[in-house]
């Protein structure tokens, strides 16, 4: 049975649907700072992720588990990658992410778009990092997982679902620890804005599982 451990980048309600069908007061006054919406959790506030596993910011569940608990938000992902319009897509490896680097680099998201890092997880263990912010607004911030790139949209699993990120206050954090190959996707969706574009910057860095070789 399949299993994965990822972080929860907020224990926070969902945001309604409905709001993504409107023009926000963040188009219409861009120096308003008065919006309300969910936010992940911010790299200066870990406490703020969901702590499970005695305090861990990890959760371990049956991919069964995870079909049950985000089958009711799981259409919007869906929705977004089948018709929503794509910006950019900046495929990683992991290996490829441990050459990454210290700098942050820039993810462009065109107002009513998306843009998507797809990372093809192909050793069991590692653990994935990611950190951003976003300017001049917030963004929406969602993970999703294929078993490859050839598995139906339909089929994918919402390992984080679509959550609205104040990250242009604050630098956001997250992580997932690969248990299966596959394809790991972080989405940055911009479609809620109608006249703002987006500038995500973003770091990634992995944790290589130690092997242990019987030696002392």
């Amino acid at each position: 049975m399949s299993n994965f451990m990822f972080l929860l980048i907020s224990d926070l309600p969902r945001a309604d649907d409905g709001a993504y069908d409107i023009i926000t007061e963040e188009e219409v006054n861009s120096n308003s700072d008065s919006l309300s919406f969910t936010t992940c959790s911010p790299h200066t506030n870990p406490q703020g992720a969901a702590e499970l596993n005695g305090g861990a910011s990890t959760a371990d569940t049956t991919s069964e588990d995870l079909h049950d608990q985000t089958g009711a938000v799981q259409d919007a992902e869906i929705c977004l990658l089948r018709s929503g319009e794509l910006t950019l897509c900046v495929p990683f490896s992991v290996e490829e992410i441990s050459v990454f680097g210290d700098g942050l680099r820039e993810l462009f998201i065109r107002s009513g778009c998306y843009s998507s890092i797809p990372i093809t997880g192909s050793s069991l263990g590692a653990i994935i990092h990611w950190l951003f912010t976003s300017q001049p607004k917030s963004i929406s911030f969602s993970v999703l997982y294929r078993e490859d790139t050839h598995t139906p949209l339909e089929e994918a699993k919402v390992l984080i679902p679509l959550t609205r990120c104040q990250s242009h206050k604050e630098t956001m954090t997250g992580e997932l620890m690969v248990r299966n190959t596959g394809e790991y996707t972080l989405i940055f969706d911009n479609s809620f804005s109608r006249f703002i574009s987006k500038k995500v910057l973003y770091r990634l860095s992995v944790e290589q599982p130690v092997v242990y070789d019987g030696t002392h």
